[in-house]
């Protein structure tokens, strides 16, 4: 039996200050990069205005499938896929705002965070991007985690997850997180930091934040993270595409 490979990319792609001339610099850039990917599929978290939008837009002309939730001022939740392949149909899910942190309100509700469900065939891809909060407020993330794995667990589905889920992956919350989704973390040894250091203080710590899961029954080939060295001028963004890394994972079915 032949089997099928897929592959795609996960990336936070720090869509802050929402605008200046050097996001759009940057974003074409990143764009620019991320077309030169052979991959089937691209998930984007942190694309908050449809200025951001049509830049990638514009740019990844290999990606000819582009679908978010409309919102207000941008994809709802800056939560964008781009695919190679036609997605018969989306969704989106929101967590909602029963929170109780108040410091990040205003930015929390103009994205109003969730998770995008990209339906194919014979599988689908979700692409989600938590609220932050400091982890000993559990509860934030608890409600997160419960409202993503009740959908999760329902489908029979081969299921994708991946997104920034601001959750360590030597915490307990994310212990918490894979003891409730039915998926496994395809390269659960990798431990490198997702986040870049030039964007911590000297005594902060980097951690691993980004994540994929996939069903038991797919098969993982290779993970790799993209973009580790500056691009552009130093003078934007320390010359890096994003804070983040991007995670690039090839599967087969």
């Amino acid at each position: 039996m032949i089997k099928k490979k897929f592959s795609f990319i996960t990336f936070n792609i720090q869509g802050v200050p929402r605008k200046s001339s050097k996001i759009v610099e940057r974003l074409n850039q990143l764009a620019l990069n991320l077309n030169q990917q052979t991959v089937d599929l691209i998930n984007l978290q942190d694309v908050f205005t449809y200025q951001q939008l049509t830049i990638l837009k514009n740019n990844l002309t290999s990606y000819p499938y582009c679908i978010f939730q409309p919102a207000v001022f941008g994809p709802k939740g800056g939560l964008v896929t781009f695919s190679k392949h036609p997605i018969k149909s989306h969704k989106y899910y929101s967590f909602g705002f029963s929170f109780h942190f108040l410091k990040q309100f205003f930015r929390n509700i103009l994205s109003d965070k969730g998770f995008l469900v990209s339906y194919f065939n014979d599988y689908l891809v979700i692409n989600t991007h938590f609220y932050f909060a400091s982890l000993n407020k559990e509860k934030t993330y608890h409600h997160q985690i419960k409202k993503l794995s009740t959908i999760v667990n329902r489908t029979t589905k081969k299921t994708i997850l991946t997104g920034d889920f601001n959750i360590p992956k030597n915490h307990h919350l994310y212990s918490s997180l894979t003891n409730s989704l039915n998926l496994i973390n395809p390269f659960p040894q990798n431990l490198s930091p997702t986040f870049h250091q030039e964007f911590l203080s000297p005594d902060q710590k980097g951690y691993c934040l980004d994540h994929i899961f996939i069903s038991p029954n797919l098969n993982p080939i290779i993970q790799n993270y993209l973009f580790q060295q500056p691009i552009i001028s130093k003078s934007n963004n320390h010359g890096f595409l994003s804070d983040h890394l991007a995670i690039k994972t090839i599967i087969s079915f």
